[in-house]
């Protein structure tokens, strides 16, 4: 048996060794084979994109053909598929928003998301845009502050200050503490990515905000993020001429065996009576995924592994 292995290894390589001649010909050939010379063109619907709808009851996607781009939507309820807009009629509001010609066939977005599900939103001519899917009012999107999040009623305002977290009432401006133990690199709602940048050593890191609310606004799910023992790698930036030297960049980053790394602790908050459970036990420098559950006061947790934790009750908040 090594014996048939090694003849046909060396047959292999006197004929991979033999003198033969790659044409300029072969060569375009074989770039007529790279996905972006055959992606839209020969090879159609390869990586099909979807979104559901925000209430569950079905999702939109895209397909494409040699004529024609084509947004489609499955109701779930009857098990329907169909358009999710008129076409023509979305290509001539655009037209008149773009001052542009856009063709039904073609329109100048390949992505779009439910808001609810009569509203969807895109991006079209570097603007957002909203449509609704039964009146056909196309209106700007002006965009959302990424530093506060609405609660699923529409009640209340979530926010964070001086590195705490706030909930705001829309109807009457009332403002509710819930949480007071935040303090710089101990803050409540916020998180870090690992390719955020600081100037120099001790720079400020870029605001981001997260919370997370249960369907029914009665709780907010949200991490502390410590960074108190977070530790640091560097970088010289060169890449502005300008300052005739590096710029000195940080980020947090752990090397392997570090101990001392940026963690984030999951934390809930009744938004009734302002109690605060902290989930000590899923505290992680690998931020865990918290789920609600359509179930009142209850939520599945995900570590970054895939491995789904038991379901937890909330009611013993």
């Amino acid at each position: 048996m090594k014996k048939i292995i090694s003849f046909i290894i060396l047959i292999s390589f006197v004929y991979t060794s033999g003198s033969q001649t790659i044409t300029k010909s072969d060569y375009i050939r074989a770039v007529s084979f790279l996905p972006q010379n055959l992606t839209g063109k020969k090879m159609f619907n390869i990586n099909v994109q979807s979104a559901w709808a925000a209430d569950s009851s079905g999702l939109l996607f895209v397909t494409q053909n040699k004529e024609s781009k084509l947004f489609n939507k499955i109701d779930l309820q009857n098990m329907q598929a169909g358009l999710l807009f008129d076409h023509e009629r979305l290509a001539k509001l655009l037209t008149d928003s773009l001052k542009t010609q856009v063709r039904s066939a073609n329109l100048p977005f390949n992505t779009a998301r439910y808001i609810d599900k009569n509203t969807i939103s895109f991006n079209a001519g570097g603007k957002v845009y909203k449509l609704d899917l039964t009146t056909y009012q196309l209106s700007r999107d002006e965009g959302e502050n990424e530093l506060q999040s609405q609660s699923p009623d529409g009640k209340w305002i979530a926010y964070a200050d001086n590195y705490n977290l706030y909930i705001k009432s829309v109807p009457t401006g009332e403002v509710k503490q819930l949480s007071s133990a935040g303090f710089k690199n101990f803050e409540y709602a916020s998180w870090y990515g690992w390719g955020d940048l600081m100037e120099g050593e001790n720079g400020e890191r870029s605001k981001g905000f997260n919370v997370n609310w249960s369907p029914d606004s009665k709780w907010i799910q949200t991490f502390i993020c410590d960074l108190r023992k977070g530790q640091k790698m560097y970088l010289l930036d060169w890449s502005v001429d300008s300052l005739y030297r590096a710029r000195l960049l940080s980020y947090y980053r752990g090397s392997p065996g570090d101990t001392d790394m940026v963690s984030m602790t999951p934390v809930l908050f009744n938004t009734e009576t302002g109690e605060e459970k902290i989930l000590n036990e899923f505290r992680n420098v690998n931020q865990a995924s918290l789920e609600w559950s359509k179930e009142t006061g209850t939520f599945i947790v995900r570590t970054r592994s895939g491995v789904i934790s038991k379901r937890i009750s909330t009611a013993w908040i």
